[in-house]
């Protein structure tokens, strides 16, 4: 018995029915269905949730072009489906995070407070609370970027400010974090 698992594995014959499987599964099948298929191509008695396996191993090669034993196959419906929507992702991707005009990247982030042990919520900073008029459309590309790098408004500003002044001493913090 482990002679003959040994020996599929090595011909490749999981891979194969992980992709007869997915397929399948591809053509509005159900797994049931598909899995019974499978089984007597093959000539198998193998359950669903090993299918299930061999069809997620067989994902997991092809996506991976260093495993992938087989060339990419244009008239599988299939693959023509994952290749739409691996670049619908990747686009997806490319337009949601951050460029590099972008004015925040972690590394280049003032140093942050410390909260105050025993005073609730106080910060060991001196802070100014200002009120400001601002573009419309500049407005409107720091919020975008405030909700993109997760950053809080006062903490965005300072990052800006920090940067445009040469990264200055603050009212805060170690000589550690001064440039």
């Amino acid at each position: 018995m482990a002679q003959q698992k040994k020996r599929r594995a090595i011909d490749g014959r999981p891979l194969k029915m992980g992709k007869l499987y997915k397929q399948l599964m591809g053509e509005g099948k159900t797994g049931k269905e598909a899995v019974a298929l499978v089984n007597s191509a093959f000539e198998t008695k193998i359950g669903i949730s090993t299918m299930q396996i061999y069809g997620h191993n067989y994902m997991k090669s092809r996506l991976d072009p260093e495993t992938s034993s087989e060339q990419v196959d244009e008239s599988d419906p299939l693959e023509i489906r994952i290749r739409v929507i691996m670049k619908q992702m990747f686009q997806e991707m490319m337009t949601t995070m951050p460029t590099a005009t972008s004015p925040v990247y972690e590394a280049d982030m003032p140093p942050a407070p410390e909260t105050i042990k025993g005073k609730h919520g106080k910060k060991d900073r001196e802070y100014e609370k200002v009120s400001i008029t601002v573009d419309k459309s500049l407005w409107s590309r720091f919020i975008q970027e405030r909700n993109t790098s997760r950053l809080s408004s006062g903490r965005l500003m300072d990052k800006i400010l920090w940067e445009y002044y040469g990264r200055p001493p603050l009212s805060y913090g170690s000589k550690d974090h001064q440039d």
